[in-house]
């Protein structure tokens, strides 16, 4: 099982032999697969100017509890601001 933490490792990783950050990514995806026979699986697609790539890890919870934006925020490194 792969964590959220883990993916975005990945992620880092993966941008880092392209000599990119995540501030290169230019747009994020990420949705929820309840229906992969196995558990709930997050896919989080990211995308920059001329490519794209994924990655994906597990969420132990009901579907219906996972917030799309707030993971996007996480893997993007914006932070929310509450007003």
């Amino acid at each position: 099982m792969r964590t959220a933490a883990e993916a975005k490792r990945k992620i880092i990783e993966h941008l880092a032999t392209l000599d990119m950050s995540l501030a290169d990514v230019g747009e994020w995806d990420l949705h929820i697969d309840a229906e992969d026979g196995g558990g709930n699986t997050v896919f989080a697609y990211y995308s920059w100017a001329g490519g794209g790539h994924a990655s994906s890890f597990e969420w132990p919870w009901d579907a219906a509890t996972f917030d799309a934006v707030a993971y996007e925020h996480f893997f993007s490194g914006k932070r929310l601001v509450q007003q």
